[in-house]
């Protein structure tokens, strides 16, 4: 929904408070209908900027990782350096797999922000 959308739709939900009557036609809502109603316009007006900040805050963490750690799609070397050994070095193969793990967590990140923002703009 765009912005102009979700503006529109919390207008008329305010706008809902003072016009709509209740069922009975006595032309006042009763305290509680009116207390749900600004419960509801409330909700939709403090949820959005919350989502948002939490899908560009996850999105921005997962390209600051993927812009240091790389994309988890390299090609594993499993500690070799230039020349096979016959030794495997095992911190090489420890850095490695901390390297992966943390590119995959940021892809995940920025999978997960772009999903908050997308949500975000359609409630």
């Amino acid at each position: 929904m765009s912005s102009g959308r979700r503006i529109k739709k919390i207008n008329e939900a305010v706008g809902n408070l003072a016009t709509t009557t209740p069922q009975d036609g006595s032309g006042d809502l009763n305290p509680r209908e009116r207390r749900r109603r600004r419960r509801e316009a409330q909700e939709m007006t403090s949820t959005v900027p919350w989502l948002n900040t939490v899908g560009l805050i996850l999105t921005a963490v997962g390209v600051i990782g993927l812009f240091f750690f790389g994309i988890p799609f390299r090609v594993r070397t499993e500690g070799a350096t230039y020349l096979r050994r016959e030794q495997d070095d095992p911190n090489a193969v420890r850095m490695e797999g901390i390297y992966s793990a943390i590119s995959w967590f940021s892809l995940v990140a920025i999978l997960i922000g772009t999903a908050f923002q997308v949500y975000a703009n359609w409630v």
